[in-house]
């Protein structure tokens, strides 16, 4: 398996097909706590909770606009990654 197989996975969806990218996140602990309990409660994983929230946020702000460069866990380097 390349570096490109092990980051890019076909996710086979009925007839459907979608790439999907892999994608480390950083969360304070709290974030993942909470995500943990929600997925628990609802019978769901982590990375669908997620993928859902992603796809919700992403649906919901076109126009949308950071208000400064540093993320929830204090970074302020620029890394939004």
């Amino acid at each position: 398996m390349t570096y490109s197989d092990a980051h890019s996975i076909i996710v086979m969806s009925g007839e459907r097909q979608m790439k999907s990218i892999r994608t480390t996140v950083s969360l304070s602990q709290e974030q993942h706590q909470a995500l943990q309990q929600i997925a628990e409660k609802n019978g769901l994983s982590i990375s669908w909770v997620i993928r859902q929230a992603v796809g919700d946020f992403l649906a919901n702000n076109h126009n949308f606009q950071p208000l400064s460069k540093s993320n929830s866990i204090g970074r302020t380097d620029g890394d939004v990654s």
